[in-house]
Order: C-alpha cells, then structure tokens, then sequence
C-alpha cells in the first residue's frame, strides 16, 4: 500500500514538474542606461527623460569668483513619489559593469525655475576652486537583477525634493513630496 502511494505521488510531482509554469522574465527598461522605478506591488514607472546642460556663471566681472552646474530645464518634475514608500530603481546594465562608480543619485536645488546640480565654486577671482560635484549624493546599494538589469536601492529614505538619478550629464529626473 505504502509503494503504491508513494508512486502515485511521485507521478504527480514529475508531472507537475512538467507542466509548471516558468518564472516570469525580469523586467526594466528596453535601453542600457536607462532608469524606472518599481513600487513595492511591481508597478514600474518611467521617469522624466532630460539631456542636462552644464553651464557656468561668473559673479561680479570674476571677482566674486564663478560656479559652475548642470541645469535640467523645468522647476518640478511630473514625475513624483511619496517620501513614505521607499523608491527602487532598475537599470539595465552591460554585463561586467559596477554600478556603484557610474551611477549617482543627486537632489537637486531649484533656481529661477530650473534643476541644477552643482559642480565647481569659487570665491574671489577664481581661488580655491572647490569641486562640489558629491554635494547632495544619495548612497545606494545596488543588486543585480535578473541578468541585464541591477536594482537601485537608496540606503535611506528620500526626503521631499526634487532628483536625478543618472550616468553623466543625461538625466532620469524624479521628485518626492
């Protein structure tokens, strides 16, 4: 009785085996360098897509000393999340690559109705230039995702303000209230 039993429920699991259904593919953007984010029940969203333009301002004919920035064109980003639910962000990647060197996730300062992004500050006629580029760095962790694609976890949550998250001066814009 005990062999019949247990042949018959091998059977089925062999045959469960054969019919189960695979696991989904993993999915994120079509491109490489291109960024979504996930909410935490899988519904992905696109960010606002922007080429950044790095610009440099001089203060006072040079003697105030100059800054220079990126600037992404608009004050507010349609793209927005809650500061409650943390965010994901998945990116596709070529294979080999470390994301922890070429990404950086940035809160912007809004001025006279744009984004920017700091790089460069002087003070009087251009001394002790200082590369400010770091200021304003959100830490992540990243984890591949699948086998194209790594996901990009913030350490803390995003406090209420307005972001890039990029691999350059291009930019995938965000914002948090």
């Amino acid at each position: 009785m005990f062999k019949l039993s247990a042949g018959i429920t091998l059977a089925f699991f062999l045959v469960g085996i054969c019919f189960a259904a695979p696991a989904p593919p993993v999915q994120g953007p079509e491109y490489i360098g291109n960024f979504e984010a996930v909410s935490k029940a899988g519904v992905r969203t696109d960010l606002e897509r922007l080429k950044g333009v790095v610009q440099s301002k001089i203060k006072a004919l040079g003697y105030g000393g100059f800054e220079t920035f990126t600037e992404y064109s608009g004050a507010r980003s349609p793209v927005r999340f809650s500061s409650a639910d943390p965010v994901i962000f998945v990116v596709r990647f070529s294979q080999g690559a470390d994301p922890q060197g070429l990404i950086s996730i940035k809160k912007l300062t809004v001025r006279k109705n744009n984004r920017i992004s700091m790089n460069v500050t002087s003070s009087f006629i251009g001394m002790s230039p200082r590369n400010v580029s770091d200021a304003g760095n959100i830490s992540y962790n990243a984890q591949k995702y699948g086998t194209e694609f790594f996901k990009i976890i913030p350490i803390t949550p995003l406090p209420p303000g307005e972001y890039v998250i990029s691999m350059g001066a291009d930019g995938s814009l965000f914002g948090v209230d």
